[in-house]
């Protein structure tokens, strides 16, 4: 049997929304913009299940180390769609962490523990799926406090350390006039890409660019609820072609691989 392609085994691209809605997701949030206590609840034990399961892999992160738990991203904002998931940030003291794995990468560590973790829970709160990092309280990335950008809430305090601010009509049209340029120029240089026989090294480049002008971006303007960059690669994202980049990757390594031995 002929083996198929990665241009078979993905579905056509769906048509790219720019999503941005009057209120916060109800299903999460009521119009008081405070989070539903069960969703509350059952995200602060989704938090703690994965804590303790870094501690069972001998990860040493104590329970007094966590500072704070926190949601973000666009749960936490305007522009929720069907593919959003809810972010959790644990924010810790890593000082024992870095004496006990001193000279040692502990992030790839953490993210593997993390890939293992979903193999084993199958999380889904309201319909979305879940997705966990652990920062460095000591080592904020945008600023005094702030390790992630735009609205975020803490589940420890029940309360919101950053509220979204909504664009008003004038500046969402603007923001989704950008918005539309910059994906119709990913499209084009996707659609280049896949012309022909895919490089790995080319598609592994284009998708480490994506990625990083989400994170110029955030840099730039780590208090604004909701860029244009950003908006962009959620459109990239809904027409499936990031889906389409990342199987074709893994397709090409696997290949690439086989080949070596």
């Amino acid at each position: 049997m002929m083996k198929k392609s990665v241009h078979d085994i993905i579905p056509l691209f769906r048509r790219p929304r720019f999503s941005y809605h009057a209120h916060l997701d109800g299903r999460l949030w009521n119009r008081a913009g405070q989070l539903d206590m069960l969703v509350s609840n059952a995200l602060q034990m989704v938090a703690w299940n994965y804590i303790v399961f870094l501690q069972r892999q001998g990860f040493p992160l104590t329970d007094a180390n966590i500072v704070d738990i926190f949601i973000h991203g666009s749960s936490t904002n305007y522009y929720y769609d069907k593919s959003s998931d809810i972010d959790i940030c644990i924010v810790a003291d890593m000082t024992a962490i870095h004496a006990a794995l001193s000279g040692v990468q502990y992030k790839p560590l953490i993210k593997g523990f993390l890939h293992q973790w979903h193999g084993l829970h199958r999380v889904s709160i309201c319909g979305r799926g879940v997705d966990i990092e652990v920062v460095d309280a000591a080592t904020p990335t945008y600023g005094p406090g702030m390790y992630k950008v735009g609205g975020a809430y803490s589940l420890t305090q029940d309360k919101w350390m950053r509220y979204p601010k909504k664009l008003s009509k004038v500046d969402c049209a603007a923001v989704r006039r950008r918005a539309t340029q910059i994906f119709k120029t990913w499209r084009a240089e996707y659609r280049l890409l896949l012309r022909g026989a895919p490089d790995l090294v080319l598609v592994d480049r284009f998708l480490d660019r994506l990625n990083q002008v989400r994170v110029d971006c955030f840099v730039a303007n780590p208090l604004s609820c909701v860029t244009a960059e950003t908006m962009a690669f959620r459109m990239f994202r809904r027409a499936g072609m990031l889906h389409r980049l990342r199987v074709l990757a893994k397709q090409l390594r696997s290949a690439c691989q086989s080949d070596c031995k």
